[in-house]
């Protein structure tokens, strides 16, 4: 009775007799929900769902409320059919507008090729992170990591995933300083280390010691090309284990006092020889280096018998005519490889000084001399010391038996 004069509406519903209608609603989204809900009258009405790719099955979540419905097979085999073939490739480059058809290729695609340059073309971070904790092709996750932004999910994969070019990608893509000065220290991989020392503060040291204790002569490389601090340098050119690496060092000392030094006392006449022309470049009033033309002639001598294209035969030859012992030392010193053991076995049967057996166990740079220097020294405690510090397992192994 209240509203026969006419209802009194306030939106939806009357504010007399409760009566609504169909107008006027206040709706808006309920959290979690695919749904708007009047404020007023309390009604509800389904809204569209906000759908994504779940990786690796032909579904979709909605990200709101997380319902899960199939994807259109037809249409994902349909994409394959056109697209998952190496001569679409060029096709696909051009797809950086279409995100959607490249994550179907990228995540659903036989061929890895196809995954790859899909991948490549990909800027939706959703899809990349997929990609990039799931993908079984490590050079696809590569690629997935080369192009995330979340630090979050980068300090993630730099620390647990199981390649080490991925770690390493994502280390050089990382901003924490105090996880990259970690993992410079402590990743079981060189080359990530590297990495993570180039974008630390501290990495100097990091490199130096890299220098001193890699078997990978090409991480050794990387990184006396990145050091420059000239008191590691300085320690480098005086302690570093392999004579190449030394000699390497050289071109970046600037203090000519110790490039007279090294060219005086190098074990290696190839690197006295290198320190010995840059110390006179550096300074032509110094008269303190050695006869470049005698070391020239005894780096000569020690190139030809440690010249691994050279048959065996001739090597042993030049070694026989050898009667200098200090060269003889100096070839067994700078052997590197089981390609020199010929040579070497002829050398040790030449070598009697316990001073030159001892530093043969502790600095020849072939494992395999070192090893057969440990079985002609006479100092027990020695031996057990190299048992327990030498850096090669097998050199250890073979101390720790006698």
């Amino acid at each position: 009775m209240s509203c026969l004069l006419g209802h009194k509406w306030n939106g939806c519903k009357c504010v007399k007799c409760n009566q609504t209608r169909n107008e006027g609603h206040s709706f808006s989204m309920e959290t979690g929900r695919c749904v708007e809900k009047c404020s007023i009258c309390g009604e509800e009405r389904d809204v569209d769902h906000k759908y994504k790719l779940v990786d690796g099955k032909a579904e979709q979540r909605c990200t709101v409320c997380g319902f899960v419905k199939n994807v259109e097979q037809h249409w994902i085999d349909t994409v394959l059919k056109e697209y998952d073939l190496m001569s679409q490739i060029d096709k696909i480059k051009e797809m950086s507008g279409k995100q959607h058809t490249l994550a179907v290729l990228a995540i659903y695609a036989n061929n890895i090729g196809i995954r790859r340059v899909a991948t490549d073309c990909l800027t939706n971070q959703e899809t990349l992170a997929m990609i990039a904790k799931n993908e079984s092709g490590s050079a696809i996750r590569q690629s997935a990591v080369r192009r995330l932004e979340s630090q979050q999910l980068l300090e993630d994969i730099a620390q647990h995933d199981q390649d080490y070019e991925v770690r390493r990608e994502a280390v050089e893509r990382l901003s924490n300083q105090n996880l990259l000065d970690k993992i410079s220290r402590s990743d079981s991989n060189e080359y990530v280390r590297f990495s993570a020392a180039l974008r630390i503060a501290n990495g100097q040291a990091i490199l130096a010691q890299l220098v001193k204790t890699s078997k990978d002569y090409s991480i050794r490389g990387m990184a006396i090309d990145e050091l420059t601090d000239q008191e590691l340098l300085a320690d480098l050119v005086k302690n570093a284990p392999n004579s190449y690496d030394r000699s390497a060092i050289i071109a970046k000392i600037s203090d000519a006092s110790l490039l007279n030094e090294i060219a005086q006392n190098d074990m290696s006449t190839e690197v006295r020889l290198k320190a010995a022309k840059t110390a006179t470049t550096n300074d032509s009033s110094t008269n303190a280096v050695p006869d470049s033309k005698e070391l020239e002639k005894r780096t000569r001598t020690i190139n030809a018998v440690l010249d691994s294209h050279s048959d065996k035969e001739t090597r042993l030859a030049l070694v026989n005519r050898i009667t200098d012992k200090s060269i003889l030392f100096e070839i067994a010193l700078m052997a590197s490889s089981w390609l020199d053991a010929g040579v070497v076995d002829e050398v040790m049967k030449k070598m009697h000084e316990q001073d030159r057996i001892i530093t043969l166990a502790r600095k020849a740079e072939w494992a395999g001399t070192r090893i057969r220097a440990i079985h002609l020294i006479e100092d027990t405690s020695i031996v057990k010391d190299i048992a327990k510090n030498d850096m090669d397992e097998d050199v250890r192994k073979a101390a720790q038996k006698l």
